[in-house]
């Protein structure tokens, strides 16, 4: 019953204590519309950050739920930054940010602990959407992680895979006239970062509300063409 209690009292401590921010950008621009977007919660305390070192030292001597970071800093990068990271607290979340996007950059990000992958300019709206959901997701974690923490670790990689998930549809969208080459670089993507042997892309024809397959990547997929598809198209 004791045990129970406190169980109750550390949850109930986390939910209603806010939660604490970190900015790393030397841009102060950025840093500046990021911080003053994020102020309009009151459920956050917000830090600063100009580069990855001044950044080491405030998560060491502070409590940090989660961190926003450019990849592209003088001395050391995002990149290391989010290494150190993992390293010192991995339950810390970490959003990256760059200018100069690549997919390689993006997969390896993503592997080395990243939650997100947002690429400049980008929509200052959807990062506190997206800060929001994390936080929220990190709750239930903390919470999770009193009961069992294998659950923890799965729920954690679940955020992960749709993020990763997120930025390979963005991917998509952003590409107006997509080649075959890029497709095929989007599913290697995919099985990459899933570490899967199957993929389908799938593209809707919102003309004819139809969808049509553009890759698939396994023998398997393509015997059920015929009922994949049409199934589909009956859902949506």
């Amino acid at each position: 019953q004791n045990l129970r209690l406190l169980r109750l009292n550390i949850v109930e401590k986390y939910y209603m204590d806010k939660k604490t921010l970190l900015v790393v950008d030397d841009d102060i621009s950025t840093r500046e519309l990021i911080v003053d977007a994020l102020s309009q919660s009151e459920d956050y305390i917000i830090r600063e950050a100009e580069n990855g070192i001044e950044a080491l030292q405030t998560i060491q001597k502070n409590h940090c739920d989660l961190i926003i970071s450019d990849i592209n800093m003088p001395g050391m990068d995002g990149m290391e930054l989010l290494t150190r990271i993992r390293e010192i607290n991995p339950t810390i979340y970490v959003i990256m940010i760059t200018g100069y996007p690549t997919i390689g950059l993006s997969v390896s990000a993503m592997k080395t602990g990243a939650v997100d992958f947002l690429t400049k300019p980008f929509d200052i709206d959807d990062l506190t959407y997206k800060v929001g959901i994390f936080l929220r997701e990190k709750t239930i974690l903390t919470k999770d992680h009193l009961d069992q923490r294998v659950d923890s670790v799965r729920l954690i990689d679940r955020v992960r895979e749709l993020s990763t998930r997120s930025y390979i549809y963005d991917s998509i969208e952003q590409t107006v006239e997509c080649n075959e080459h890029i497709f095929q670089e989007i599913a290697d993507l995919a099985l990459k970062v899933a570490d899967g042997e199957n993929c389908s892309i799938l593209l809707y024809d919102e003309e004819n509300s139809e969808f049509y397959p553009k890759i698939i990547r396994s023998p398997a997929l393509k015997s059920y063409r015929e009922k994949i598809i049409p199934s589909l198209n009956t859902i949506f």
